[in-house]
C-alpha cells in the first residue's frame, strides 16, 4: 500500500534526517526528579500564548447559529476555572487521593459522633435525574475518553468518561451501569482486560486529555483537567476495585494516556503516562518506569507480536519535536524511529490485516494536520505520505477541511479497520475517512446540523477515541465530548451508543418555583439543558453552559449564560433566544464563569456581575451599573437576598463586597487567609442580614463562614469538615438547615447538631458544584448538580421545627445552679445577642448585654439573685428562646 509514494519520501526523508536531533525518551530512573510547575506558572504560560496569538481568543465567542465553538480559549479557561480554587496557598497541585483519604478519615469520626448527634441526622434519598439519554447529532450529555471490549462476547463494552467514572454494558451499548471505584468518583483515560479472564480489569485513572494546558505548556506539565491516582484494578468484573503498586500522590501532577495489556502473557501491562512509560509484568503488583523525559500519549503493540511496542510522545516546546519511538524486547528499551519536523501530538493506528504497518496521524504547533505518516516495515522507518495544510486541515471544524489552526492538542483520534488497512478513520473536531489508504479524503460526520453538506450524518465535535469492534469491523465506534457514537454501515449513519450514562459536568443548576420538576443545567461541552417533567430539552446553546436561571412566577421565561458574560433569555423555553448581554452598557467581559441573579421580590429584575454589578429592571433589555469596578477583576459570585433584595453580596477570590441599599454603598470584607478561595456567598433565605460564604482549597478548617450581623463580625462554622474544596451553599427557607456541596457530595448542619453531617444517601461521592431548593408543592426537594454525575434531587428537610431546633440549641449548666451557671451554645451558627433573667412575675431581674457573643460557653454571674426558679430569655440572631433556671445555693 501507498507503494507510488514511498520512493518520493523515503528520500526527502533520508536528506535531512542526520540533521534532526533525537528527543529524549531515556531509560526511566524510577523517580521523577523534574520540578513540577505549578498552577500560576501554567496560567502565566497560557496567558502569554494568547497575549501573542489574540487570534486564539476569539474561539470561545463564535457561534454559528446559536452554535457556540468550543476552541482554544475555551478549553484553557475551563481548565482554569476548574483548578484554581483547588490549589494550595503557593499553587501546586494537591494529591490526587486527597478525596479518598478525606473519605475515609471522615467516615472513621463518624463512627464516633455523639449520640445526640447521631439521633438528629436526616438520611437523604437521592435520586438520579440525568440526563443519560440525548437523540445525537450534536447535541451530547457528557464526554467519554475510551472504550474497550469484553474477549469474547460481543456485547460487552466498557467506556471510561472524563470524570464520571467507568460504566458498563452487556448489550452493545442499550444500557449502561456504572462501576464504583474505591468510594469517589474518577477520571477514566484507558481501560485494558484481560484477555484470558475478563473478569480482571485495569483502569488508567485520571483525564488525558489535556486540552489546552498540554497544548500550551507542554511535556510533562501538560497534566490534563483530572489528576491521575495511578492505576487501579478489580479481579470481579469491576465490582469492587484496588489500587495497584503504582499509586501517585502528593503533587505528582500526572496523568495517564494508554494502558496495554500484553494479549501472550496478561501479567505484563504497559503504561504511556505525562512523564513516561511505566511497566509492570506481575498484574499490577510492582511497577518500573522504563522510560522518562517524555509525554507519553500513545501505544500500540505490533499485532501478533507484543515484543515490539510503538510508542509516540507528545510537546508542545519551541519547533515542535513529538516523535515516535519503538522497542523490540516487550516494551523495556526504546529507540527514536521517526524524525518529524514541528510535531506537537502523535496518534498512531496498527491493523492486524497488515501487522508490519504503523500508520500515524500528526498535529502541528498550531493543533492542525502536520501530516500523516507510515511505517511498512514494523516501525524502523517512517515516511510522510499526506501533508498537512491550510487547505486540507483534516483536524480543523471547517467542512471543507480549510483552515490553519485546530484541536489535534485536545482531540485526536486514528484507526484502521481490522480486516482492511486501506480503510482508515481521523477524528478530531470531525471524522473523516478514507477507503484507499489515504489517497482521498471524505467527511464522515459534522459538528453541527445548519452547515453541514448534504448526506453527511452529524455528530458531536471533539473525537477523543475512535475504534472498529473487533469481532465485528463493520461496527465503528466514537468518543466524543457528547457521548459514544457508533455506525454499523461504513458511516452513513450514526446513533447513539451511551444513552443510559449519566455523566455530565454541570457548573450550576436553576430550579422553578412556579411548576415542579423543571431545572436548567449549565453543562460542559455540551450547552445548557432543561429538565422539563421527566424529559430533557436541549436548549439552542453549545460549548460550555456556565450560570442559569428560571423566573420564579414564570417558568417558560429563563436565562442561560456562556463564557466570559454572554447572557441570553428565553421567553418560550427556548423556542427561541435573545442576546441581552449585548445590552449592557460598553459589553464589558466577565469572568469565565459570569454569575447571574433573578430578585425573588421582583422577577422582570436581573442583576449579572462582571467588571461591576450590573442590573435590569425589565429582564435585561437595559442595565445599568450599581456598583464601581473595585478591584479590576471580575466578579466570580453573587448573591441577592431572597427577603429583601436590597441586601446584594459580590465576590472575586478573596474580597467580598455587601450593599444593603441595594448598590448605593458598598462594604468590604477581605478573606485572606493563603490557599482558600471563596468558592459561593448566599443569604439566609429569611434573615438578609446573616450571609454565609463558602472558602475552596485545602486549609483544614477553613470552609465555611457566617456572618449574623451583615459582615461586620464573622464565624467560622466549618466544624470538622473533611479537608476538600466547599463549592456551594444554600439556607432551606423556613427552618435553620444550611446545606453545602463539596467535592465529597453534600453536607448539611441546622440549629441543634453541633457540627457538619453528610447527606450523600444514594449520591455518588462526586463534586457537587450547586445546589437549589424548590419549595412548592411537593415541597423543599433539594436539587444538586454535579460535575461527572449529572443532575440529582432529594427531599429537604423533614425534621422537627425550626423553633424546636433552635430551643434544643441551648443548655444551661449547671441547673439548678448556685452563683453561677452557664448557657452552654451547642451549634456556632446562633449567636447570643442578649440574656435576661426574669421572675415568676415576668420581671427581668437581670438583663446582660452580648452584642452578637458568639462563644460556645456564656458565663453568668448570679450573685445577688436570690434563690427560686426563674426563665432565662435567650435573645439570638434568629429568634428568642427561654429555658428555665433553678437556683439554690
Amino acid at each position: 500500500m501507498k507503494k507510488t509514494i514511498t520512493y518520493i519520501t523515503s528520500f526527502l526523508l533520508f536528506a535531512f534526517a542526520g540533521a534532526q536531533a533525537q528527543s529524549t525518551l531515556q531509560p526511566g530512573s524510577g523517580t521523577d526528579t523534574k520540578k513540577k510547575a505549578n498552577f500560576y506558572e501554567m496560567r502565566d504560560a497560557m496567558n502569554n500564548y494568547f497575549i501573542t496569538h489574540p487570534e486564539k481568543m476569539h474561539d470561545a465567542d463564535e457561534e454559528s447559529n446559536g452554535k457556540f465553538a468550543d476552541g482554544a480559549y475555551e478549553k484553557f479557561k475551563r481548565w482554569e476555572y476548574y483548578w484554581e480554587t483547588r490549589i494550595s496557598a503557593t499553587g501546586e497541585f494537591v494529591s490526587p487521593l486527597v478525596n479518598i483519604n478525606e473519605w475515609k478519615a471522615y467516615n472513621d469520626r463518624l463512627s464516633s459522633m455523639k449520640e445526640s448527634d447521631q439521633n438528629e441526622v436526616m438520611v437523604a434519598n437521592w435520586i438520579a435525574k440525568g440526563p443519560d439519554n440525548t437523540p445525537g447529532g450534536y447535541y451530547g450529555v457528557g464526554r467519554i475518553n475510551c472504550i474497550a471490549f469484553h474477549p469474547t462476547n460481543s456485547s460487552i463494552i466498557w467506556v471510561g468518561t472524563a470524570a464520571g467514572g467507568l460504566w458498563k454494558s452487556i448489550n452493545g451499548g442499550s444500557s449502561w451501569t456504572v462501576s464504583t471505584i474505591i468510594g469517589v468518583v474518577l477520571g477514566v483515560t484507558d481501560i485494558a482486560v484481560d484477555p484470558n479472564n475478563p473478569n480482571t480489569i485495569y483502569i488508567a485513572t485520571g483525564d488525558g486529555e489535556g486540552g489546552s494546558l498540554a497544548g500550551f505548556v507542554g511535556g510533562i506539565y501538560g497534566s490534563g483537567d483530572s489528576k491521575s491516582v495511578g492505576v487501579l484494578k478489580s479481579t470481579d468484573g469491576g465490582s469492587t476495585w484496588s489500587t495497584t503498586g503504582l499509586t501517585w500522590t502528593v503533587q505528582d501532577q500526572k496523568v495517564t494516556h494508554r494502558l496495554l495489556i500484553n494479549p501472550n502473557n496478561p501479567q505484563t501491562l504497559i503504561l504511556g503516562a505525562s512523564d513516561g512509560i511505566y511497566r509492570t509484568t506481575n498484574g499490577g503488583a510492582s511497577w518500573t518506569q522504563v522510560a522518562s523525559g517524555a509525554n507519553v500519549n500513545d501505544l500500540e503493540f505490533r499485532p501478533g507480536d507484543p515484543n515490539t511496542v510503538y510508542a509516540a510522545t507528545y510537546t508542545y516546546t519551541s519547533g515542535g519535536d513529538a516523535q515516535i519511538y519503538v522497542s523490540y524486547d516487550g516494551g523495556i528499551n526504546y529507540n527514536q524511529a521517526s524524525f518529524i519536523t514541528g510535531a506537537t501530538r502523535i496518534n498512531m493506528a496498527v491493523t492486524p490485516a497488515a501487522p508490519d504497518l504503523v500508520d500515524c496521524v500528526v498535529a502541528n504547533q498550531q493543533s492542525g494536520l502536520l501530516g500523516l505518516y507510515y511505517s511498512d516495515d514494523a516501525g524502523q522507518n517512517f515516511y510522510e505520505y499526506f501533508t498537512g495544510s491550510c487547505n486540507n486541515n483534516l483536524l480543523c471544524g471547517d467542512v471543507n477541511a480549510s483552515g490553519c489552526d485546530g484541536q489535534g492538542n485536545y482531540d485526536l483520534a486514528y484507526a484502521i479497520s481490522p480486516s482492511d488497512p486501506y480503510n482508515i478513520w481521523i477524528g478530531a473536531v470531525n471524522a473523516w475517512n478514507t477507503t484507499d489508504g489515504g489517497g482521498n479524503w471524505s467527511l464522515a460526520n459534522y459538528w453541527f446540523d445548519e452547515q453541514n453538506p448534504p448526506n453527511v450524518p452529524v455528530v458531536h465535535a471533539d473525537k477523543h477515541f475512535i475504534a472498529f469492534h473487533p469481532q465485528n469491523s463493520s461496527t465503528i465506534y466514537q468518543c466524543n465530548d457528547g457521548g459514544l457514537y457508533k455506525t454499523t454501515n461504513g458511516g452513513n449513519t450514526w446513533s447513539v451508543a451511551s444513552n443510559g450514562i449519566q455523566n455530565s459536568q454541570m457548573y450550576r443548576i436553576s430550579v422553578a418555583q412556579s411548576q415542579s420538576d423543571v431545572v436548567i443545567c449549565g453543562l460542559q461541552d455540551n450547552g445548557n439543558k432543561v429538565f422539563a417533567n421527566g424529559s430533557w430539552i436541549d436548549t439552542r446553546s453549545g460549548g460550555d453552559g456556565l450560570d442559569c436561571a428560571i423566573d420564579y412566577l414564570n417558568a417558560n421565561i429563563q436565562y442561560s449564560t456562556y463564557p466570559n458574560g454572554g447572557i441570553s433569555r428565553t421567553t418560550d423555553a427556548w423556542a427561541s433566544m435573545t442576546s441581552i448581554s449585548a445590552n449592557i452598557p460598553g459589553q464589558p467581559s466577565g469572568s469565565w464563569l459570569t454569575p447571574i441573579r433573578l430578585d425573588r421580590n421582583n422577577p422582570q429584575t436581573i442583576y449579572a456581575a462582571l467588571d461591576k454589578v450590573y442590573k435590569s429592571n425589565n429582564r435585561g433589555d437595559s442595565w445599568q451599573a450599581i456598583s464601581n469596578v473595585f478591584t479590576g477583576r471580575p466578579f466570580r459570585h453573587l448573591a441577592v437576598a431572597e427577603s429583601n433584595s436590597q441586601f446584594i453580596a459580590a465576590a472575586t477570590f478573596d474580597s467580598l463586597f455587601m450593599t444593603n441599599d441595594g448598590g448605593n454603598s458598598w462594604g468590604l470584607v477581605t478573606f485572606t487567609q493563603p490557599g482558600t478561595y471563596i468558592s459561593n456567598v448566599t443569604h439566609h433565605s429569611d434573615y438578609p442580614q446573616i450571609i454565609y460564604v463558602t472558602l475552596s482549597g485545602y486549609v483544614s478548617g477553613q470552609k465555611v463562614y457566617m456572618s449574623a450581623d451583615d459582615g461586620n463580625n464573622w464565624t467560622n462554622i466549618s466544624g470538622s469538615l473533611p479537608n476538600v474544596p466547599v463549592n456551594c451553599i444554600v439556607q432551606e427557607k423556613g427552618t435553620s438547615v444550611v446545606y453545602i456541596g463539596t467535592d465529597l457530595g453534600v453536607w448539611y448542619i441546622n440549629d441543634y447538631l453541633s457540627d457538619w453531617v453528610p447527606y450523600n444517601t444514594n449520591l455518588p461521592t462526586v463534586p457537587v458544584t450547586d445546589l437549589e431548593i424548590y419549595y412548592t408543592n411537593p415541597a423543599n426537594q433539594i436539587w444538586a448538580g454535579t460535575f461527572g454525575r449529572g443532575l440529582w434531587r432529594t427531599s429537604g428537610w423533614v425534621g422537627i421545627t425550626d423553633q424546636e431546633a433552635i430551643s434544643n440549641s441551648f443548655t444551661l449548666f449547671p441547673n439548678p445552679a448556685a452563683d453561677e451557671f452557664e448557657v452552654i451554645v451547642k451549634n456556632p451558627m446562633l449567636a447570643v445577642k442578649k440574656l435576661n433573667i426574669m421572675n415568676q412575675l415576668g420581671e427581668i431581674v437581670m438583663s446582660v448585654e452580648m452584642p452578637l457573643l458568639e462563644n460556645q460557653k456564656i458565663n453568668v454571674d448570679l450573685k445577688g439573685i436570690a434563690n427560686g426558679v426563674y426563665m432565662v430569655q435567650i435573645m439570638t440572631n434568629q429568634t428568642p428562646v427561654v429555658k428555665k433556671l433553678v437556683i439554690s445555693r
